[in-house]
């Protein structure tokens, strides 16, 4: 633990040297002019750099993160949009606490490039999501490898089904008595993923990918409804940092859908849609 802190850590460090060294007028601006970009990214940075200096009085040093984030903020709000003003401001929210949306902030920053200081301080800052046990009834091995693979990106998914199907003909293939029965089992199991990964992937297929929401808030009740008069649903008190779905939006209230295929509703306050 103490050794990934530390690289999550250097990674983070790294981020106020990378802000220095890119251009924002380069992105489409918006209201600010260059000039006016060049002075907020240099606040933002010196704040940053405050923080991390500061890091022993936890309450400068918050301060101090959460002022560079508002600040990195403003020019994403203002139309920058590239990995580096989304990795810096991704570090901003996560050093001063906000886990949701330094997540969402990792997570678009990810999509933009494969630099390695960003994809591990979004697995870092996936790994501090408070998950907690549901109170359901235990789920088989099988449910267990069907809920994995639904998790699994298509790409990653295809070469399961590739491999489990590489793997039945393989143990269909070989005649070893003394070995028959482990190679029926394994024979088996290999279909059934071959099976299982093959029709996650075609009900992929079946209509466009719903967008993804990181909830921003800690403890947020899903409702039955869009509105405040509705239920909360029980047992669906959603984490900071959890992802889901977002099916469709009616004012400031978004119908998201969890992991589990459950849904529900909450505020557009209590989540950040990438």
């Amino acid at each position: 633990m103490k050794t990934n802190r530390t690289i999550a850590g250097f990674a983070i460090l790294v981020a106020a040297l990378l802000a220095s060294t890119f251009d924002p007028g380069q992105a489409r601006a918006g209201e600010l002019n260059h000039e006016q970009q060049q002075t907020i990214l240099h606040e933002a940075n010196t704040l940053y750099e405050s923080g991390t200096a500061n890091a022993t009085d936890r309450a400068l040093s918050k301060e101090a993160f959460e002022a560079a984030a508002a600040k990195y903020q403003t020019l994403v709000d203002d139309g920058v949009h590239n990995w580096q003003m989304h990795f810096n401001l991704g570090n901003a929210y996560l050093q001063s606490g906000a886990l949701g949306r330094a997540i969402a902030n990792y997570e678009r920053a990810a999509a933009m490039t494969g630099d390695k200081a960003v994809h591990a301080n979004l697995e870092h800052a996936r790994s501090l999501v408070k998950t907690e046990a549901p109170a359901t009834v235990p789920q088989t091995t099988w449910e267990s490898a069907q809920q994995y693979l639904a998790a699994i990106p298509l790409e990653n998914l295809l070469m399961v089904a590739a491999i489990a199907w590489a793997c039945f003909w393989i143990t269909m293939s070989l005649r070893i008595p003394s070995w028959q029965r482990s190679l029926k089992t394994i024979g088996v199991v290999a279909a059934g993923l071959f099976l299982s990964a093959t029709l996650i992937m075609a009900n992929r297929d079946q209509g466009p990918q719903l967008p993804v929401g990181i909830i921003t808030a800690d403890q947020v009740p899903l409702r039955e409804g869009n509105g405040e008069a509705f239920a909360s649903q029980e047992g669906t008190s959603l984490i900071e940092g959890e992802r889901v779905q977002v099916v469709e939006q009616r004012g400031e209230w978004i119908h998201v859908q969890l992991h589990d295929g459950r849904t529900g509703w909450l505020t557009d306050s209590q989540l950040e849609v990438i």
